[in-house]
């Protein structure tokens, strides 16, 4: 996984994407029947991908919505918001994004202490334009082995920067113009 991650929520933005060296993708926002078209075009280019459970219109958020994704679109894993789809996710082999939105000092307790619990692959935090938030993290959650991802808001490429240097794994981002030249 490189730095940049795209962040996309339609096919247009994901064909845009296709046309960048931007090698991973968070599918943000999609239908149930777009699925196999998007995973065509994922596996065709050979991108990673993962999918926001949460936001598929028509796929419920339940075990056996992810036992079809493992079985038949096989993205590289999923980006949820629910912990409790964390190991369901895991005992399929896909891998495993939990997002978080950073909003005061309780829900950078509850990051750890939820990260801690169900160990995620990655966290992703929001919004990313906190460098302060990512150290504060990064020091508890790199010794778990947990990675983090943050994104919203980012929109110039010294927020990027920022972000990075303060121990963000990589940083989805919805600017098409920050997918080029990473």
């Amino acid at each position: 996984m490189r730095q940049i991650i795209a962040a996309v929520r339609s096919l247009k933005e994901i064909d845009k994407g296709l046309r960048t060296e931007v090698d991973t993708f968070f599918i943000l926002e999609c239908t149930l029947s777009q699925l196999k078209n998007i995973a065509k075009m994922m596996h065709a280019h050979g991108k990673e991908w993962y999918l926001h459970i949460d936001l598929v219109k028509g796929l419920k958020e339940e075990e056996a919505a992810i036992e079809f994704l493992a079985r038949e679109i096989k993205p590289s894993g999923i980006i949820t918001t629910r912990k409790s789809l964390i190991p369901i996710a895991r005992a399929h082999s896909l891998g495993t994004i939990l997002r978080f939105f950073a909003i005061d000092s309780v829900s950078l307790r509850n990051i750890v202490k939820t990260a801690q619990e169900v160990r995620p692959d990655y966290v992703e935090v929001l919004p990313g334009i906190v460098p302060k938030v990512i150290t504060h993290l990064h020091a508890q959650l790199e010794p778990l082995g947990i990675k983090i991802i943050t994104g919203g808001l980012v929109d110039q490429r010294s927020e990027v920067e920022a972000v990075i240097a303060a121990g963000a794994h990589a940083v989805s981002v919805g600017h098409i113009d920050l997918w080029q030249n990473h």
